[in-house]
């Protein structure tokens, strides 16, 4: 998902220059916390709720990450590696202003989406994690590339007219989306409306004129409109595109 930066080496051992650079690491229950923004205090929980917890840094007793969550302003990521051969046990991805949660554990056994933890309350979710070799174990530095939400049709009603979209362009397997685009570290990297499968004059030329267009299959063609936010590697909105007519993603 064009997003392969890839993510600084989960398990390294932080170098004390490293540590006074965000905040001192505080000793707690045999862990080392990192946490700016909120003041670390005794008692607090180490792996607590992460949609209550600022963004933290969880290390083991040498130091060695074990825990990372980071907030963006439409929900947060939460990782854990807490396995001796170094794979992710846990993955948490909430987008809150979709009301949905996604939860999805990684273990030497498989991938695990228990359906307690996934709700969907606004339509499809499209959940991507990366290139990865089936003949292997999950690999523990692939996270989350790609999530999409899609746009219930009152939604799309009104996208289509406020941005004066021709009426021919759209086919029944037309499919709209807010897309959430993440970094390897797992923070969020951009967001916005994206279509995919619109009436392509060259692609449905292509496609013989017996059929009817309930039957054809979509065109493969994705583009962008509307609002789109980009964000740097640490979180911090850099851009803001405003886009009124519709883009080709090539």
């Amino acid at each position: 998902m064009k997003h392969s930066l890839f993510i600084f080496i989960v398990f390294f051992t932080i170098s004390d220059k490293a540590l006074a650079q965000q905040m001192e690491a505080v000793y707690a229950g045999g862990y080392y916390v990192i946490q700016n923004k909120v003041p670390f205090r005794k008692g607090d929980s180490i792996f607590c709720n992460s949609s209550t917890m600022p963004d933290r840094i969880v290390l083991d007793s040498t130091k060695k990450m074990i825990a990372k969550k980071v907030s963006n302003p439409f929900g947060y990521v939460y990782y854990e590696w807490k396995r001796k051969d170094g794979l992710k046990t846990f993955e948490d991805i909430v987008i809150s202003s979709a009301a949905f949660r996604e939860v999805v554990f990684y273990t030497d056994s498989g991938t695990i989406r228990p359906d307690q933890f996934n709700t969907n309350n606004l339509g499809e979710i499209s959940y991507f994690k990366g290139l990865t070799n089936p003949k292997k174990r999950y690999n523990a530095f692939n996270s989350a590339k790609q999530i999409l939400v899609q746009l219930p049709q009152h939604s799309v009603d009104s996208v289509v007219k406020r941005y004066n979209i021709s009426k021919h362009k759209l086919l029944p397997k037309t499919e709209w989306y807010t897309a959430f685009n993440y970094y390897e570290s797992g923070h969020l990297q951009s967001t916005g409306l994206l279509v995919k499968g619109l009436n392509d004059k060259k692609q449905m030329g292509q496609e013989k004129q017996n059929h009817s267009l309930k039957d054809q299959k979509p065109p493969s063609n994705c583009y962008t409109i509307g609002e789109w936010l980009y964000f740097d590697e640490v979180g911090k909105q850099f851009y803001k595109e405003i886009l009124t007519e519709l883009k080709l993603m090539r």
